[in-house]
């Protein structure tokens, strides 16, 4: 499809049910919401049905936008998106106040993208694995949560949407009450230390690099590390020990990871 060609973002659940005309009114309206629902479309007819069959209201406002069709559907706290089903305990706590490294529930997350960064055709994903069977797993095509038609897809940005979904879990679970505390696994040291180390300087420099250039990926960058900092927050107040952002080595037989790089692949395909 032509890059001018309309296309449609159908928000079946979300904070206004609709048909929005970009990228930015669909994130607008499903940001943060709990079991958002929403997907792009290339056509009016596509964008209305799916809406139909998803929404539990008719109303919203309705006009056109653009993109391209995907069946994987949404990012974060999405529920649109590639789910393996069921429900696990791997990894995750009974709600008991001991939150070690061992009894936290363990996320890990991994970016994918072929012909990084390199404009023409490119195909980028981010997984998010909780354990075997949980319905939590995610497979995220890049297109469900960034402007392909005007961001560029990069490995970097796969690694920080990923990072972002795992927070987005982790501090709504802080938030409610629930007890459960998280562990959070990247191969990614990039994405680590963006949030545990780099930041810290960029915030002080007003997000300007040592170049004097504005700091790539500044939007995602700054988002988890709100996330970062609230959840740690929280955790505090309940005598917690942080969250902590682990790296962990790729490709070297560690099974959370390997199938955290298996669903950003899975992602990827889906663009």
């Amino acid at each position: 499809m032509g890059r001018n060609a309309p296309s449609y973002y159908a928000v079946a659940k979300g904070k206004n049910v609709g048909i929005y005309k970009t990228w930015n009114e669909c994130r607008q309206n499903t940001h943060g919401v709990s079991n958002a629902t929403f997907k792009k479309f290339s056509n009016m007819s596509d964008a209305q049905s799916f809406i139909r069959d998803n929404s539990s209201t008719s109303r919203g406002s309705m006009s056109s936008s653009g993109g391209s069709r995907y069946d994987y559907g949404s990012g974060y706290s999405s529920h649109s998106s590639y789910s393996s089903g069921g429900s696990s305990s791997y990894g995750r706590n009974s709600g008991s106040s001991d939150t070690s490294s061992a009894t936290r529930t363990k996320v890990y997350v991994d970016g994918a993208a072929r012909g990084n960064g390199r404009g023409g055709t490119v195909k980028a994903g981010y997984g998010v694995y909780y354990g075997p069977g949980d319905g939590r797993n995610r497979a995220v095509p890049l297109s469900s949560v960034d402007d392909t038609s005007t961001v560029t897809p990069t490995n970097q940005r796969a690694e920080l949407h990923a990072l972002n979904h795992a927070l987005d879990s982790a501090l709504e679970s802080a938030k409610s009450g629930s007890g459960e505390r998280y562990q959070v696994y990247t191969d990614s040291s990039y994405a680590k230390n963006c949030v545990d180390n780099w930041s810290q300087k960029w915030v002080q420099n007003n997000w300007v690099n040592s170049k004097g250039e504005p700091v790539a990926n500044s939007d995602l960058i700054k988002e988890a590390l709100s996330k970062y900092q609230a959840i740690n927050e929280l955790y505090s107040k309940s005598g917690d020990s942080k969250l902590e952002i682990t790296h962990v080595r790729g490709h070297a037989g560690n099974v959370g990871n390997e199938m955290a790089d298996k669903l950003a692949n899975e992602g990827a395909d889906a663009m």
